[in-house]
């Protein structure tokens, strides 16, 4: 399997670049647009979600993730999407600072173990705060995530339970404003805030969890532990 673009498919396990007239005849318009310097270089070797490298709008390079460009995207290939975009960064910077320390291996593994854990409670929040956050605290306007139609955790688990729902919003071609406000309803009635913090809560207490046999002082223990607890309770 590899990514496919309608009619445009791209090999798994390749590597080779595209040009932006290849890719135009495909649905993927929004890719399109923001990567429009004239070729996205490809490589898919850890499907589905299609990690590949362009050139953005602005000259910058950066990644590309399938995920943000399909709506067939489950929670569990979301949750992975997220490890590996969030939560390796994290993980690697407590085993990086565990092996600096002098710790053993089974430490280093433990805390690398704690960030990988941790950084999923953090996107998840993260993703949280873009639509139930204040604006005030968080930084910037609420509702981004909707208005592109990210692939969050929230937005994944409304198109799962309530696709009709979800498609009849999306179909209206609402104002922004109203758009947020439709979308927030249906997840609203799904309960998903709550459900959404009971994650958060559920990976932050087995990022703590695996601290318990790490041989650290009870202060450095007490640093990790509030670490984690600030990213469920976080409002920026």
């Amino acid at each position: 399997n590899g990514a496919s673009f309608g009619s445009f498919s791209i090999p798994q396990s390749t590597a080779a670049t595209y040009t932006r007239t290849q890719l135009v005849p495909t649905p993927y318009a929004k890719l399109i647009d923001d990567y429009q310097e004239g070729e996205i270089t490809v490589t898919v070797g850890c499907d589905p979600f299609w990690i590949a490298s362009g050139t953005n709008k602005f000259g910058i390079p950066n990644p590309i993730f399938y995920s943000d460009y399909t709506h067939d995207v489950t929670v569990d290939e979301y949750m992975e999407m997220i490890r590996l975009k969030t939560s390796v960064l994290l993980a690697c910077a407590c085993r990086m600072g565990a092996m600096l320390g002098g710790a053993c291996e089974r430490d280093c593994e433990a805390m690398y173990r704690y960030g990988e854990l941790l950084g999923l409670a953090f996107q998840l929040q993260d993703d949280y705060l873009d639509t139930y956050g204040d604006p005030a605290l968080f930084g910037k306007e609420i509702g981004g995530d909707i208005i592109n139609e990210k692939k969050t955790w929230l937005w994944i688990t409304a198109m799962a339970e309530c696709p009709a729902q979800m498609n009849a919003v999306l179909d209206k071609k609402l104002t922004d404003y109203l758009k947020i406000k439709e979308i927030k309803e249906i997840y609203d009635s799904l309960n998903l805030p709550s459900r959404s913090h009971e994650l958060i809560e559920r990976y932050a207490s087995e990022a703590v969890a695996c601290l318990s046999d790490v041989a650290v002082t009870t202060a450095a223990k007490d640093f990790f532990k509030a670490l984690a607890a600030k990213s469920t309770t976080r409002s920026n």
